[in-house]
């Protein structure tokens, strides 16, 4: 099972020291850019079974950037501080083994302080634009990540 957290592009809010929340914004030209070299480096994982959004413009055009026209599923509780937002992952991640998440950075931030708890604080996790974690069962059983 793996569960791919990706965190939305960039903004015009996020190249300034604004917060848009829940603003259904669309992505800036630098953050078009920068999307396309992280692209460009290989650093997204391939061989995704099911993709899933917050639903707001700048998730669905990061992951149109990424990873094209794809089947788009959206998850409302990628979009704020929900607890279950990871179960609900981890259940369709049971089925699918493999699936991509494209979110809010805090909601990022929220699951892997929920799953590696003392490893670092809330802000800490909060991945870059474009940039995010996998997460998987090692072969012991036990849950490990890796920076995207």
């Amino acid at each position: 099972m793996e569960i791919h957290l990706i965190r939305q592009g960039k903004t015009t809010t996020n190249e300034h020291p604004f917060c848009c929340d829940q603003l259904d914004l669309p992505l800036s030209n630098k953050g078009i850019l920068e999307l396309l070299a992280f692209k460009k480096q290989g650093i997204y994982p391939e061989s995704i079974n099911s993709f899933f959004t917050n639903g707001l413009l700048r998730s669905e055009q990061t992951l149109s950037l990424l990873y094209g026209s794809v089947h788009v599923k959206v998850i409302s509780q990628l979009s704020e501080y929900c607890f279950d937002s990871f179960e609900i992952l981890a259940s369709i991640a049971q089925r699918d083994k493999s699936v991509l998440a494209v979110c809010h950075g805090a909601v990022i931030s929220n699951i892997m302080e929920h799953l590696f708890p003392r490893r670092q604080r809330f802000y800490e996790w909060q991945p870059a634009p474009g940039r995010g974690y996998t997460i998987f069962h090692s072969c012991e059983g036990v849950l490990v990540y890796k920076k995207i």
